[in-house]
């Protein structure tokens, strides 16, 4: 379920650890292969949720002794982003364990499947420069259609990453953007599924012998966690739009993308072309 408000073009860019607009004077190269503005990354969680990503502390265990860990969860306000949901679906998994709760897992479940779902739009948003088609928006509601969506909007998401952080090491940047393991997340979607859907056969899965239905739902929730805390405080997961791109730049990227120059040519190819580029943007 792809969680998503009216307004969305206005209220993403300005919302807590949604996305983040770099200084483009930082990277002269970035901005110079780059249209004004085009240069974002999502958002690491802010300082509160990256503490807990790091730590793997419970919220809703801290803090006021007179509210109940799962009121707590229930009540606290709702944000739309891959690191608040994560960090909630952490929290519901350990009530999970440590009560034997099928329901908290199935909401476990439900919210880590929704922050792989985030996660992987809010790379589509990035890629768009910040403003996703409506038509790609709603593409993203159906089923499986984030999955889908990206392809459209990336069709070749390994080169094309590939070649965004080739831009930044001809800039010498200090740092590179993380590739999101897109199999992996579609993966565990999937196996997240059957436990946020129709359940048939209470024996098979809520009255299961040995508790083997909870088990393994809480090692694939604990996965999908996990994968989506480290992949958030290693670095950024960002991308170079392509349609703001000057044509010089675009024209190298369309080459290297379809295997028509290698890595090292394309390198070359925007060493030469960068003076220009500056020179032109003022740089």
């Amino acid at each position: 379920m792809l969680e998503h408000r009216p307004g969305f073009h206005r209220r993403v860019l300005g919302h807590p650890g949604a996305l983040l607009s770099s200084p483009a004077q930082a990277w002269p190269l970035f901005a110079a292969h780059a249209g004004d503005g085009d240069i974002r990354a999502i958002r690491k969680p802010n300082s509160r949720q990256q503490l807990l990503l790091q730590s793997g502390v419970d919220d809703a265990a801290e803090g006021n002794n007179k509210t109940s860990p799962m009121n707590e969860l229930l009540l606290k306000p709702r944000q739309v982003t891959t690191g608040w949901l994560v960090v909630q679906s952490e929290s519901l998994l350990k009530i999970a364990e440590e009560k034997s709760s099928h329901t908290a897992l199935i909401y476990a479940a439900l919210e880590a499947r929704n922050a792989l779902e985030r996660v992987v739009f809010e790379l589509i948003v990035v890629a768009c420069g910040a403003h996703p088609p409506e038509a790609i928006v709603e593409h993203c509601r159906r089923k499986d259609g984030v999955f889908q969506a990206l392809g459209k909007v990336i069709p070749h998401y390994r080169l094309h990453l590939e070649f965004t952080n080739l831009v930044l090491e001809v800039d010498d940047a200090p740092f590179r953007c993380a590739q999101l393991d897109i199999k992996r997340c579609k993966r565990l979607w999937s196996e997240l599924a059957q436990y946020c859907h129709f359940i048939a056969d209470p024996k098979k899965t809520i009255d299961a012998e040995m508790q083997t239905w909870l088990a393994a739902g809480v090692a694939i929730v604990k996965e999908a966690d996990a994968y989506l805390r480290t992949t958030l405080t290693r670095g950024q997961l960002s991308i170079l739009p392509t349609q703001n791109m000057p044509p010089e730049t675009k024209e190298i990227f369309e080459k290297f993308v379809i295997g028509k120059i290698s890595k090292s040519q394309a390198r070359r190819s925007l060493e030469l072309l960068t003076p220009g580029l500056k020179l032109r943007k003022g740089l």
